[in-house]
């Protein structure tokens, strides 16, 4: 995942994503949690799409999980946070 170059106040665009995962282990749906700030903010919107991208790209699926615990994995809430990147 990358944070666009230049955009405003990168440290706070820290996303939320919910992800559905199907049993193999791929990627089912994303959800963005703050959808009101996706809505009015374009810098989010963009780091949200970058977030969301990075979760769908082929080299990352299936994801890295043990299948054997699809319970606890089903459903997973990541946050995308630049802050900690600097």
């Amino acid at each position: 995942w990358n944070i666009l170059p230049g955009a405003a106040k990168a440290e706070t665009l820290a996303v939320n994503l919910t992800i559905h995962v199907n049993p193999d282990r791929t990627v089912r749906s994303v959800q963005i949690t703050d959808t009101a700030r996706y809505s009015s903010d374009a810098f989010f919107r963009a780091a949200a799409d970058n977030a969301i991208r990075a979760i769908q790209h082929p080299d990352c699926t299936p994801l890295d999980l043990p299948p054997d615990k699809y319970k606890m994995w089903k459903e997973i809430t990541l946050n995308f946070d630049p802050g900690s990147m600097f």
